[in-house]
């Protein structure tokens, strides 16, 4: 009796069930392939390609609206048959009627778990990789024919096409709703690197316009430009988001951090203060020892200069030298022929009346003797100035060497401080990680027992409202899923993402408030 009265209610049950899933998701699938194409993609690509992953997307928003309008049509319609009460007057218990539709909420709950934790994060990078692909097919048919397309956040505007040449270009990057950024440009091309995932745009005689969203009065910034290449990302090169992690990631994720919190243990109080004032303490750290390593390399490099300043003054105080040696021997030289022909023209006045030759050449060597006396003297003056660069470089090296030794011991202290800092920081982060990830896997899980939830209260509700009509049956659930379940669950997903406000509550409030009117109700109807 009781197997035959669960199959009959199963059967009423699903017999709702079954059109109301076909319904919302629908619903759901025509909104998201308006969305995209609003955003520039092509109606094919996304019948053909998009709607299979689309269908995944949509279930578990679809399934527990279904789940809910089902159970309050069937319930509704017992009820308002009578139904219900020829069952309760024949004996049979309340649970026994409720108890069907609890263990489909339970294991479609356990489906949707299974869902959200494996299937969609899979789902959601196909979509992802689909629709990039499709956005690059968009601009290969722009290359060829010009015209408009958005290629969300930018949109671009080609008014024509000179062989591969573009002319008179436009793009426009939209940020919050505002657009924050145009280019302008006579011509250009573009390209698409697959690799890359990009969209490459070479530029020329053209303009930056930046403006400002938070300040629509402000006067835009026009910088203008000859050639320059511009990148447009079309999508993630690497799908390592939390949105795209499935649950068995994100737990192996989860443990790994755990393992970098405990090795710091010890600076769990310390990274208190938060991430912000860790972050500018490491900078500031940061920046005291880069500007000790630039007055190192700076002292470095005078000491490099100082050294190759005095190797060239050596060099010169060499030459110097060597020219003194030599003036010194012309002197020399030039003072033993001067004897030599003195005693000459001794010997040729005694013989001769004539020594005019002797005369002219005793006054060249005479002045000969004079001009290398001369240059030795500048050339001392010049070593006495070439010592003094030498002494003063050496006095440079000597003072670079005393900033060295000083900055190595400063730099040794600043860099134990940056890295206590840098510690500190990796820890703060490490821990909003650990809690991001932990956020994200109750993302994944609370959203899967909202069918368990939604079939208990479908049930009171059906059974009080006695109406068995299935257009009552989808008011009543996008009433309850409107106006109750996704305003909490996102003020939940708020709180949550605040580090002042615990995870599961935030998480879960939005089940436990359902399932707690649930109990309620049923409470209620079991007294009754």
């Amino acid at each position: 009796m009781r197997l035959i009265l669960h199959r009959y209610l199963l059967k009423e049950f699903f017999r709702i069930f079954i059109p109301s899933i076909v319904a919302f998701e629908f619903l759901l699938i025509l909104g998201l392939t308006l969305q995209s194409l609003y955003k520039g993609l092509d109606a094919m690509s996304i019948f053909v390609e998009l709607v299979p992953y689309f269908i995944f997307y949509a279930l578990p928003y679809a399934l527990p609206a279904a789940l809910l309008a089902a159970t309050v049509t069937t319930y509704g319609r017992l009820s308002g048959d009578n139904e219900l009460w020829a069952m309760l007057t024949s004996g049979v218990h309340l649970k026994t009627v409720v108890f069907p539709a609890a263990i489909v909420g339970l294991a479609f709950s356990l489906f949707a778990m299974v869902l959200n934790a494996e299937v969609l994060p899979r789902s959601y990078q196909m979509m992802k990789i689909v629709k990039e692909k499709a956005a690059r097919k968009i601009v290969q048919h722009l290359k060829t024919t010009g015209g408009k397309v958005k290629l969300d956040p930018y949109y671009i505007s080609i008014q024509g096409i000179e062989g591969e040449v573009f002319r008179d270009i436009a793009i426009l990057k939209a940020e919050a709703g505002h657009i924050s950024t145009v280019i302008l440009a006579e011509e250009g091309r573009l390209e698409v690197e697959a690799n890359e995932n990009l969209i490459m745009c070479a530029l020329r005689q053209g303009q930056f316009v930046n403006l400002s969203s938070s300040k629509p009065d402000t006067i835009p910034t026009v910088v203008p430009f000859g050639d320059t290449t511009f990148l447009m990302p079309l999508g993630l090169k690497e799908y390592t988001t939390l949105k795209y992690m499935p649950l068995s990631k994100l737990l192996s994720a989860k443990k790994k951090i755990k393992r970098e919190i405990r090795k710091s243990k010890d600076l769990k109080h310390e990274i208190k203060v938060g991430r912000r004032a860790l972050q500018k303490r490491f900078q500031q750290a940061q920046g005291l020892y880069n500007g000790l390593q630039e007055q190192r390399a700076t002292a470095s490099a005078q000491i490099a200069k100082a050294n190759e300043a005095i190797s060239e003054q050596e060099r010169r105080r060499e030459n110097i030298k060597n020219e003194i040696k030599v003036s010194e021997n012309y002197i020399r030289i030039a003072e033993d022929t001067l004897k030599e022909l003195l005693i000459s023209r001794e010997i040729a006045g005694i013989k001769a009346g004539g020594t005019a030759d002797t005369e002219i050449k005793v006054s060249e060597i005479n002045s000969t003797i004079e001009k290398e006396k001369l240059r030795i003297v500048e050339a001392q003056e010049e070593m006495r100035i070439i010592e003094e660069a030498i002494e003063k470089e050496k006095a440079g090296i000597a003072a670079a060497n005393n900033t060295l030794e000083q900055t190595k011991n400063k730099e040794e202290e600043i860099k134990g401080k940056c890295l206590a800092a840098e510690r500190l920081l990796n820890a703060s982060e490490n821990k909003e990680k650990s809690r991001d990830i932990t956020v994200a896997i109750h993302r994944r899980l609370s959203p899967s027992f909202a069918s368990l939830a939604f079939v208990l209260i479908g049930i009171p509700i059906g059974i009080m409202s006695r109406m068995g009509n299935i257009i009552v049956g989808f008011f009543i659930s996008f009433g309850i899923l409107l106006v109750v379940y996704y305003p909490l669950l996102i003020w939940g997903d708020v709180l949550a993402s605040d580090s002042g406000f615990p995870i599961a509550p935030s998480m879960w409030g939005a089940n436990i408030v359902i399932s707690v009117i649930a109990a309620a109700l049923l409470f209620k109807i079991f007294r009754k």
